[in-house]
């Protein structure tokens, strides 16, 4: 997309007016995200495919059956994972430019995700979540209650598991950094592993209490912001139903 258009384009939206706005007391992160069959409640997964497009974020597209098992009702859900809360918010802008048929508002009186833009004709959502783009439409002929259905995924995103939950975690997470103390604006390199995994793939929720999480040259990273002692909790959740969680501490210097 040339230059003059993007510039247009966020023009129309009023970008400036929602650039980099989080709804959340502390910034998430969410890593290898997949779907699972858990994810839309009461409504069936069928099918799950990965996409991967030069110059795109990693998607994950999915279709919904209806859970009353009306053939006439699909759902469709594409989730985008971006390197960063920031890289989301600019990726929205050529996702919107798409639209170039149907007039897509922002709604502040929806409350779903950090941003969420809606067609006139309700079909389809658009929201970003931390550092995920999520797009729901009826794929099918009769509609879905797309709204709802958006914001019960928006509120599972965000959701940390309870105590009991932790308690019973059948799987242990290991992080390693290569220091704990690092300077203001400072980067360092984040690995994280779950112990006997098997083949079950996990994805991660990362909530700081200060900085952020994100993808630097291709690394899972952290990003002070400013001095103090950030707190980083780290939820595992895999394929198969199992969960893990871990908590990181650093320090951070002027």
């Amino acid at each position: 997309m040339d230059k003059e258009c993007l510039k247009r384009i966020k023009h129309k939206i009023e970008y400036d007016t929602w650039c980099g706005r989080s709804t959340l007391s502390e910034s998430l992160f969410i890593y290898k995200y997949f779907m699972t069959a858990s994810d839309i409640e009461n409504w069936q997964l069928h099918r799950q495919r990965p996409i991967d497009v030069s110059g795109l974020p990693h998607c994950i597209q999915s279709m919904w059956r209806d859970p009353n098992g009306d053939p006439e009702v699909l759902l469709r859900v594409d989730i985008y994972e971006c390197d960063s809360h920031m890289a989301a918010h600019e990726f929205l802008v050529h996702f919107v430019s798409q639209f170039q048929t149907t007039e897509v508002y922002r709604r502040d009186d929806v409350r779903i995700g950090d941003v969420v833009f809606i067609p006139i004709s309700e079909q389809a959502v658009l929201f970003i979540r931390a550092n995920l783009l999520v797009f729901l439409a009826d794929a099918g002929r009769t509609r879905a209650p797309l709204i709802k259905l958006a914001r019960d995924f928006d509120d599972a995103l965000i959701d940390k598991p309870d105590r009991s939950a932790l308690a019973a975690a059948s799987h242990a997470l290991r992080i390693s950094v290569v220091e704990n103390t690092l300077h203001e604006g400072g980067v360092i390199p984040v690995k994280l592993e779950i112990e006997e995994r098997g083949e079950q793939a996990f994805y991660y929720r990362i909530f700081c209490s200060s900085g952020e999480m994100l993808i630097k040259q291709g690394q899972l990273s952290f990003q002070a912001s400013v001095e103090g002692s950030p707190t980083i909790d780290i939820y595992a959740t895999g394929e198969a139903g199992g969960i893990a969680h871990q908590q990181l501490n650093l320090t951070v210097t002027t």
